[in-house]
């Protein structure tokens, strides 16, 4: 799923969406995407090891990510990621 949002950035963020999407023959909006869909991946997975550390728990890491515990976990199962199970 995917959802159009405005997004103003600086001048230098948007100088460099439009040579990489000359350079790729993308548009600078996919430049951009990409570019958010990296930092977000970053973001969980920062967030992840902070959960693998024991601190955060995986409720706080799907609060932190603005997502439902189900997505998150689907999220991690996605990524591959391991997730910590006690008996």
């Amino acid at each position: 799923m995917s959802a159009e949002m405005l997004v103003v950035v600086d001048d230098v963020v948007s100088r460099y969406a439009q040579r990489r999407a000359t350079e790729k023959r993308q548009t600078p909006q996919t430049i951009l995407s990409l570019l958010l869909r990296r930092g977000y991946e970053a973001q969980i997975r920062k967030l992840h090891d902070q959960y693998q550390r024991g601190d955060i728990t995986l409720r706080g890491m799907a609060r932190r990510s603005g997502l439902s515990y189900r997505e998150l976990y689907e999220e991690l199962e996605k990524r591959s990621l391991p997730i910590q199970c006690t008996v």
